[in-house]
């Protein structure tokens, strides 16, 4: 049962509370160390990446991809957990490193064809997209920018597709690979400015609505110099 509420509340982005869930199912597996033991160490490295905690986070993605390396150099899960480790890197602000981890990552995932990755894959549309957003941390904006546009623009088909099939009743897209697709175009339009415009776009909104004004006081129309005509009058009767 806490394995399960674990995934589920991995799925609803709910990382704080998950973690706790992940560390202990991580703990139970830990001894069999296998691919179960392997699995949860990557669940909780992406867990504790989500929540900016990205020191820990890349040692259990190391480890992770230590224990999936004894099924073979191009083992997906392998894969996937180095990709997370490039997303550690990169929330750690090295970029070299991240770099140099990331193109490596990802000319694996494309030529992983045969193990179910491949290019258009979610993981290598992420892995691609944190490239794009990695070269721009570093000036790289030449190289940056097409990236992310090409990135875009092949992901849309890959979705529209996707979306085709699931209308006509055929395979529905996992959380997982929902949640891939997003965090790949958001870091696609970070790597392209796109993200820093739409909130110069609400700003620019917020600040052309109409302004609430204060409700006028009525003023009265008599003439002031009525009010003074008719003291004197008072006066001059009494």
């Amino acid at each position: 049962m806490q394995r399960q509420e674990a995934l589920s509340l991995l799925g609803k982005q709910a990382y704080k509370e998950a973690e706790p869930y992940l560390r202990d199912a991580l703990e139970q597996t830990r001894e069999q160390s296998n691919s179960e033991t392997f699995m949860w160490m990557q669940r909780l490295s992406l867990c504790l990446c989500r929540q900016d905690k990205c020191v820990e986070a890349e040692k259990f993605a190391q480890e992770a991809i230590s224990g999936f390396k004894r099924f073979g150099p191009d083992d997906e899960d392998m894969l996937d957990c180095k990709y997370l480790q490039v997303e550690c890197l990169h929330g750690q602000r090295k970029y070299t490193a991240a770099e140099d981890l990331a193109r490596e990552t990802l000319k694996a995932l494309e030529d992983n064809v045969m193990t179910r990755r491949g290019p258009d894959h979610p993981v290598a549309f992420k892995c691609r997209g944190l490239l794009a957003l990695i070269l721009k941390a570093q000036g790289k904006t030449r190289e940056s920018a097409p990236l992310a546009r090409q990135n875009l623009e092949a992901m849309e088909v890959v979705t529209k597709k996707a979306e085709a099939m699931e209308t006509a009743g055929s395979r529905r897209l996992s959380w997982e690979e929902r949640n891939a697709f997003k965090l790949a175009k958001s870091f696609c339009e970070k790597a392209l400015g796109l993200d820093q415009e739409e909130e110069d776009k609400e700003n620019a909104r917020e600040l052309n609505k109409p302004k609430h004004t204060a409700t006028i006081e009525t003023v009265s129309t008599e003439d002031p110099g009525d009010a003074s005509r008719l003291q004197s009058k008072q006066s001059t009767v009494a």
